[in-house]
């Protein structure tokens, strides 16, 4: 059984190898799913065909359904993106003064 000392840096370790391939890893799953909702009409048109394109957003496998969102659940691309891209332009302390 890991002590918190013995977790903390194995899981260091992990991370550093990690985070070479994490914009490529980042851009390969974000890449392959939309960036926005399904424009209205499709809504209007068909509400069935509207609600599978909102499901694309999710990176949650085709063949599973996530229902335990009462805590935090499953984020859409288009949050995803932001978020990856708020914490790039952090680390590159790229903030307006």
């Amino acid at each position: 059984m890991f002590d918190r000392r013995s977790f903390l840096s194995s899981f260091a370790g992990v991370a550093a190898l990690g985070s070479a391939s994490l914009p490529n890893i980042c851009s390969e799953l974000l890449g392959q799913a939309p960036d926005k909702l399904p424009d209205r009409s499709l809504y209007d048109a068909n509400e069935e065909a509207y609600w599978c394109e909102v499901r694309k957003l999710f990176l949650i496998p085709e063949d599973e359904i996530y229902l335990n969102n009462g805590t935090v659940g499953s984020s859409p691309t288009p949050v995803l993106k932001a978020v990856f891209e708020g914490y790039r332009d952090s680390e590159r302390l790229a903030h307006p003064a």
